[in-house]
C-alpha cells in the first residue's frame, strides 16, 4: 500500500512538473509571437507613406460571422515625424451620429463616446491600442454655415471635419467610399455601385444636423444626427515609434 501511494505521489509530481514546464514554454512562445507581431507592425507603420494602406484591428465586414472578423485596412492620409494619420478604407458600420434626437456637436454626440470606448477596445489588441495617439480634435467651423461647432476635444478615434477631408482628398472621386457588406446589411445607404454616405464631425445647417460625404463624393450638410442611413469611417493618428 505504501509503495502504491509513493508511486502515485511520484506520478503526480511528474505530471505537475510537466504541466509547469508546458505552461512556461507556451508563455515563452506566445511572448515570441507577440514580440514578432509588434516588430512587424512597427515596420509596416514606419514604411507606410501617404496613399498606402496598413492593416490594424479586426471588424466584421463580409457579413458572414461564422468565419470570424476581417482585418481592417486603413488609408494613410498624412505622415509627420513619428506618426501617421489613417482613415478606414471602407465604411465599416451603420451608425447614428447621436442615439437620440437632440442638439449636439462632435463634443457631445454619442458616436464620439462609442468610438473611444466600445470601438477602440473591441477592435484592437492591446499592443495595437498602444499605437493609437491621443489627439487634439479641433471644433472646426463649417465653411458652409455658422452653426456653433462646440469645443475642441481630446480623442484617440475621431471623424474628419470638412476642412480635413478637403485637405486630404483632392477630388470627389477620392472622397467616395464603398460600404462593407456588413455595413450595408446593418441598414446604411449605398448606391448601385456600393458607395455610401459617411459622417463628418462638422456641424450641418443647424444644431440637429451634421455634415457628411454622399455617394458621389460631395459634401452635404443636412444629415440629421438621429438618421440611420449614414456610415462610419473612423480616423486616428498612429505612432510609428
Amino acid at each position: 500500500m505504501k509503495k502504491e501511494s509513493r508511486s502515485i505521489a511520484i506520478k503526480v509530481c511528474i505530471i505537475g512538473g510537466l504541466l509547469i514546464v508546458a505552461w512556461i514554454v507556451s508563455n515563452y512562445v506566445l511572448k515570441l509571437f507577440d514580440t514578432k507581431d509588434k516588430a512587424d507592425l512597427q515596420k509596416a507603420l514606419q514604411a507606410a507613406n501617404v496613399g498606402d494602406y496598413v492593416t490594424l484591428g479586426v471588424y466584421e465586414q463580409d457579413n458572414v460571422e461564422s468565419n470570424g472578423k476581417e482585418p481592417i485596412e486603413w488609408l494613410v492620409l498624412d505622415k509627420q515625424d513619428e506618426r501617421i494619420l489613417v482613415i478606414s478604407r471602407y465604411a465599416l458600420d451603420w451608425v447614428k451620429f447621436n442615439e437620440f434626437e437632440a442638439i449636439v456637436t462632435w463634443e457631445t454626440c454619442t458616436l464620439r463616446g462609442w468610438l473611444n470606448d466600445t470601438f477602440i477596445n473591441e477592435v484592437f489588441e492591446p499592443s495595437e491600442r498602444d499605437r493609437i495617439l491621443t489627439t487634439k480634435v479641433t471644433a472646426d467651423i463649417s465653411p458652409l454655415h455658422d452653426t456653433p461647432p462646440g469645443n475642441d476635444t481630446t480623442d484617440r478615434i475621431f471623424l474628419l471635419s470638412i476642412l480635413e477631408e478637403e485637405r486630404y482628398f483632392a477630388t470627389d472621386s477620392e472622397r467616395k467610399c464603398l460600404a462593407t457588406e456588413y455595413c450595408h446589411a446593418r441598414g446604411s445607404f449605398r448606391d448601385a455601385d456600393g458607395y455610401c454616405w459617411w459622417w463628418l464631425r462638422t456641424p450641418g445647417t443647424d444644431r440637429y444636423r451634421a455634415s457628411y460625404i454622399n455617394h458621389e463624393g460631395i459634401v452635404r450638410d443636412a444629415g440629421h444626427v438621429h438618421d440611420d442611413l449614414y456610415s462610419l469611417r473612423p480616423a486616428m493618428w498612429l505612432s510609428t515609434k
